[in-house]
């Protein structure tokens, strides 16, 4: 008994010996409230001193004290986040910059290593790959001529430059613009994720013969030694193992390579993104074997963790800089140096030091996944696996070998001894796998909308070839260095662990239930949950020392993190429940903002979600970029229907995903669809792939009606027999009834396919018109907006409008209308008593 009130006493002393972990949360919480910070930052710093006069005079007081220097230290967070995130100087670049993009000309300079980045990312249009870099700008050519001008901005060139390097002075003439921001729900806002760097323009530059290098300086040392380690991890790769190449450079250095896109993809499927991440492992693993090198040569311990702090230090300048990479360097620098200095050191607090101090070089790191994953799981590592393989341990340890043990009469055998250790390596990698997966999960469901309930086991399995990889990447480029030309073979050695990564990472993605959507919880959730979680730290750190009754009771703070644990599984279950009583007695279409093209999700009340169309001219992969967030975020897994009004690419280039991916079930085309499809290469592909996959598929033709329950009714009111008809004119016009209230969707038809309508179908009327082709004016627009007399019409369209777009407003000028391009998407609810509201994406 006396053992067990020493090490509680100990724990709580411990505890007390870490203000710094108290002291950056306050500062985080300041942080997160930053845009609650209404107040003139004259008032907040006045405020700032008062607490901490406040402080001062109540030091003999220390909860009250405490209290103030807490609040100085939330409110210090707010006013520098809020400095940091909102003020700007008045020569800015954003100055000269307008809601749409406008011509310019500037003098910049290249901070950052050029990238190629392809958009090819599956689309029936795909993209040419393009340049990208973040560049500092110089000046800005004006009426009055040139200006001196500030701010960093993201470049990017569509055709890419072959003489473009980091620290290059060049002058470019393409359009300043803005990043966009996210369009649809669940949609990754570029806007925001920009703002945090502090980059408020893009400059988008059209060719590569637009840009006119100033001033090419030598390269730095630092950028040599990037570009040398680089060039020696690809020499004797081949053409057929660019993807093993790609893969081992973005494990060893971080880089991003667009060839491993897809397999990028299964990795964050499978919840194993994070082994692709510079992290604390990572470092660790290089440290460690150089060190081990270093043991090897006989070098003295201490001469050896100095080698060793030199190459931690020298992979984190050579790696791509990130929150992970910084925060295991600092972290390993910190361990070591204490060891050579022979003093003890505390890893939470050197931890807590190392967030503090990134958090104050940049604040908005706070809102990147990368930040909260690295350092959240870091933290729980440090505070919770040694307590979870001790409870694991105790389940296989004996009794009778523990009390044995304590008086020193164990004398296990060889075998014995090995196998006790590998049991304690099993157990220790099943209990920081645990942990890490409980910790890093909610973060998982708020910035991917996603769980894996396989990424414990998949970690475990992965962090073996891991492990080998990151040896044989560094093994590499110094075998690569001493015999070049042995480069085949040393990349031969390289590839194999990478292999056996993605076979197990594509085994991992077949397993069932590998990618469960989940809803992003709140923020009162989060924190109950991590307060579950934690209960057994806030039990040792408030537990007294004389009651050993109450330390018995302890006991009920285990059944925290088993709760916790049990919410993780919950969070699929609530998406799809929130899904359930969202539609419950209501109808939901939303047409989506995809650009120059058209989708419409429709939710039903009876729990059908519905496909009108799926394509786009303006993005590659509108299916990855918009549809799947859109269904991922509403908690929807499948897709029970899509309805093609015609053989465009703009009104289907995203189904072939849709039906590759496994959600689609039902798809349904006009008689007209087949036979306008020759000699269309995106219509022939998804024919193809329709026919390969196992969607029932129908053929509509007008008058047919489809039945989906709950009182929704599909009417297909065109095409009919009339020959001749264009392929815009023979596409399908459907109406959607519900509750008495009719939505028409109506494709690309134009003035044959209006006239058509019209004689066929008098009775068109509809409270929701999706407006023909896009919302373009035809000579008989005017009489069918009179016949429909919708009471919205929705518009789905790029932001350059046409002369017929233009037309088109002025002509429903005196009805309610709403552009994608301008509201990003829009929402039409429709109640089951009939009232119906009308909802769009930047405007709520």
């Amino acid at each position: 008994m006396r053992s067990e009130v020493d090490r509680l006493q100990t724990q709580r002393s411990r505890h007390r010996r870490r203000p710094l972990i108290g002291a950056v949360a306050m500062f985080i919480v300041g942080i997160s409230m930053h845009e609650r910070l209404t107040a003139p930052a004259a008032l907040s710093l006045v405020i700032l001193a008062g607490l901490i006069a406040a402080a001062t005079l109540l030091r003999r007081r220390g909860w009250a004290s405490s209290i103030c220097i807490a609040a100085g230290l939330a409110l210090t967070g707010a006013i520098h986040a809020r400095l940091f995130h909102s003020h700007f100087p008045p020569d800015h670049i954003s100055v000269f910059a307008s809601e749409s993009p406008r011509l310019a000309r500037i003098e910049l300079h290249i901070d950052d290593p050029p990238r190629i980045v392809s958009s090819d990312d599956g689309g029936l249009r795909p993209a040419m790959p393009r340049q990208v870099a973040i560049a500092s700008v110089r000046r800005i050519l004006l009426k009055t001529g040139w200006q001196a001008t500030s701010g960093t901005v993201l470049l990017q060139i569509s055709e890419p430059h072959a003489r473009l390097r980091s620290g290059q002075l060049l002058v470019a003439l393409g359009m300043l613009d803005r990043p966009a921001p996210a369009m649809n729900p669940g949609q990754f806002d570029w806007a925001s994720y920009y703002r945090r760097d502090r980059i408020l323009n893009s400059f988008s530059v059209a060719r590569a013969a637009n840009v006119s290098i100033l001033d090419s300086p030598p390269p730095g040392w630092l950028t040599g030694i990037r570009q040398s380690v680089r060039h020696l991890l690809e020499l004797g790769f081949t053409p057929e193992r660019a993807i093993d190449h790609a893969l081992l450079g973005a494990l060893l250095l971080g880089d991003r390579d667009p060839q491993m896109r897809s397999v990028q993809q299964q990795f964050i499927r499978t919840g194993t993104s994070h082994h692709l991440a510079i992290s604390g492992m990572h470092v660790a693993v290089l440290g460690g074997f150089v060190f081990l090198i270093c043991r090897v040569a006989r070098l003295r311990p201490r001469a050896a963790a100095i080698i060793g702090i030199g190459f931690v230090l020298l992979y984190g300048a050579i790696t791509l800089p990130s929150a992970p990479v910084v925060r295991s360097v600092l972290l390993c620098m910190a361990l070591a140096t204490g060891t050579i200095c022979r003093r003890s050191v505390d890893p939470p607090q050197l931890l807590s030091l190392c967030a503090l101090a990134m958090l104050i070089y940049d604040p908005m790191d706070l809102f990147g996944a990368g930040f909260q994953l690295s350092f959240g799981v870091v933290l729980g590592l440090m505070l919770l696996a040694g307590r979870l393989h001790g409870l694991m341990s105790s389940w296989f340890d004996d009794p009778d070998l523990r009390v044995l043990r304590g008086f020193g009469l164990d004398r296990p055998t060889f075998l014995q001894r090995q196998g006790r250790a590998l049991r304690s390596a099993t157990i220790a990698a099943m209990s920081a796998g645990l942990v890490a997966w409980a910790v890093s999960a909610p973060l998982v469901a708020i910035h991917f909308d996603r769980l894996n309930p396989w990424a414990i086991p998949a970690s475990i399995l992965l962090a073996i070839p891991v492990f080998f990889g990151l040896i044989g990447g560094l093994l590499k480029v110094m075998l690569t260095l001493i015999f070049p030309g042995a480069a085949g073979t040393w990349a031969m050695m390289a590839a194999w662990p990478m292999q056996s990564m993605r076979g197990l990472v594509d085994g991992l993605a077949s397993l069932p239930l590998s990618d469960l959507p989940t809803i992003a919880p709140p923020l009162w959730a989060i924190a109950g949950f991590y307060l579950l979680l934690g209960m057994p730290l806030i039990a040792s750190a408030t537990s007294g020392s004389s009651s050993l009754a109450f330390v018995r009771r302890l006991s009920i703070h285990r059944f925290g993190p088993i709760s916790a644990g049990a919410l993780i599984f919950m969070l699929p279950a609530l998406g799809g429940f929130s899904a359930r009583l969202a539609d419950r007695g209501e109808l939901r279409m939303t047409v989506l903002h995809v650009g120059a093209g058209n989708c419409a999700v429709v939710r039903t009340p009876g729990g059908s979600t519905l496909l009108f169309d799926a394509g786009s001219a303006s993005f590659p992969d509108i299916f990855g970029r918009c549809i799947e967030p859109y269904l991922r975020i509403n908690g929807l897994r499948r897709i029970d229907a899509i309805f093609i009004s015609h053989p465009n690419a703009d009104h289907l280039s995203g189904i072939e995903a849709a039906i590759e991916s496994g959600v689609a079930k039902s798809i349904y085309t006009s008689s007209f669809f087949a036979a306008q499809s020759r000699g269309n290469p995106a219509a022939e592909s998804l024919l193809q792939a329709m026919g390969e996959s196992n969607c029932n598929q129908k053929i509509l033709c007008r008058g047919d009606h489809i039945d989906f329950g709950d009182g929704t009714r599909l009417d297909v009111l065109w095409p009919g027999d009339e020959p001749r008809l264009g392929v815009n004119d023979a596409g399908l016009v459907l109406a959607l009834r519900y509750a008495g209230r009719t939505i028409l969707f109506t494709g690309d038809i134009q003035t044959g396919g209006i006239a058509g309508l019209l004689g066929s179908s008098p009775s068109v009327g509809a409270e929701v018109l999706i407006a023909p082709h896009h919302g373009s004016c035809e000579s008989n627009t005017a009489e069918f907006i009179a016949a429909v007399a919708p009471r919205a019409i929705l518009s789905s369209n790029d932001r350059t409008l046409t002369a017929k777009q233009r037309q088109f407003d002025q002509t429903v000028s005196h009805r309610p209308a709403w552009r994608t391009h301008e509201s990003g998407a829009v929402s039409v609810t429709i109640h089951s008593d009939g009232t119906f509201a009308i909802r769009s994406f930047l405007n709520r």
